[in-house]
C-alpha cells in the first residue's frame, strides 16, 4: 500500500492511472499500482508529491480521509427544537342535566315574553285620545245650562249674555273644527256663570269680537271736548275719524 500526499497547490494529475492528486489531500495507492505508474513515480521523485507510508498490503480498497482547505466558512449547524410535548386532550364536557325546576323557570320566562308582546302590541293598536274635543264637549254644556238660566231670568243684561252665548257657540263650532285650545273659551264662560250668580260686575262683560271706537266732537279751541265710546259700525269711516282727531290736535297746538 502506498500514501501519498498531494504538495502541488495546482494539483498532481496522473493520466496512467487517470486520477488527480490535489494540494494536501492524501491518496492511497496499491504496490501494482505504484510500479506500473510512471507519473506517480516521476512525481514523487519531482516532490510534487510525497510518499507517507509503503507497505505490503496489495488490496487496498479504502483512501484516508483527508481535509481539504475551502474559502467557504461551514455550515452553521441549525438548532432543532426539541420535540414538544402533545397536549393532553381534555375529556368530553358533561352536558347540564335539565331538572324540573329549570323547566319551570323556562315556562315562567316565557309567559313573561309573551304577555310582554301582547302589551306592546295592545299599546300600538290603541287609538289617542282626544282630549280637547272632550275639552270642547264640556264646554258646549255649560253652554246649554247658561242658555237655560238666561232663558229663566229677567234681568236686564240677560240679553247680553244671550248674546255672548250665541258667539261663544260659534266659537266652540270653529274650535272643533281647527282643533284650538279651549282655554280661552273656558275663561269666557267662567265670567259669564259668575255674571249670572251676582259675583262679577256687568262692566267686565263684553261680547267677544266687538271693537270700540271713540266718537269725538270738537267745538273750539277752548271749548269742552266730548269723548264718547261706541261699537263701529258698518256706516262708520274711518277717514272721517282721522280727520276728526287731525283737527283736534291742530287746535291743541
Amino acid at each position: 500500500m502506498i500514501v501519498v500526499l498531494g504538495n502541488d497547490p495546482a494539483g498532481v494529475e496522473l493520466q496512467d492511472l487517470k486520477d488527480t492528486v490535489y494540494y494536501k489531500q492524501q491518496k492511497i495507492y496499491s504496490v501494482d499500482q505504484y510500479d506500473a505508474s510512471e507519473d506517480l513515480r516521476r512525481a514523487l521523485k519531482r516532490g510534487s508529491l510525497t510518499l507517507l507510508e509503503k507497505s505490503e498490503d496489495k488490496n487496498p480498497e479504502f483512501e484516508i480521509p483527508t481535509f481539504v482547505p475551502s474559502a467557504t466558512p461551514p455550515p452553521v449547524p441549525r438548532h432543532i427544537d426539541p420535540p414538544s410535548t402533545p397536549p393532553t386532550p381534555t375529556p368530553p364536557s358533561t352536558p347540564p342535566v335539565k331538572t324540573e325546576q329549570d323547566d319551570a323557570l323556562l315556562k315562567l320566562l316565557l309567559e313573561k315574553i309573551t304577555s310582554l308582546e301582547g302589551a306592546i302590541q295592545a299599546q300600538q293598536n290603541k287609538e289617542p285620545v282626544n282630549t280637547n274635543g272632550e275639552a270642547l264637549q264640556a264646554i258646549y254644556d255649560r253652554i246649554q245650562k247658561l242658555e237655560e238660566k238666561v232663558s229663566t231670568a229677567h234681568a236686564p243684561q240677560d240679553s247680553d249674555v244671550a248674546e255672548m252665548l250665541k258667539n261663544l257657540a260659534e266659537k266652540l263650532e270653529d274650535s272643533k273644527k281647527s282643533n284650538d285650545p279651549s282655554d280661552k273659551l273656558d275663561s269666557i264662560l267662567s265670567r259669564l256663570e259668575k255674571r249670572l250668580e251676582g259675583g262679577e260686575p256687568s262692566r267686565e262683560m263684553s261680547s267677544p269680537g266687538e271693537i270700540y271706537v271713540p266718537s269725538v266732537s270738537v267745538e273750539d279751541a277752548n271749548a269742552h271736548i266730548n269723548l264718547n265710546v261706541r261699537t263701529i259700525e258698518k256706516s262708520d269711516s274711518v277717514n272721517e275719524s282721522l280727520k276728526a282727531l287731525r283737527a283736534l290736535k291742530k287746535k291743541q297746538q
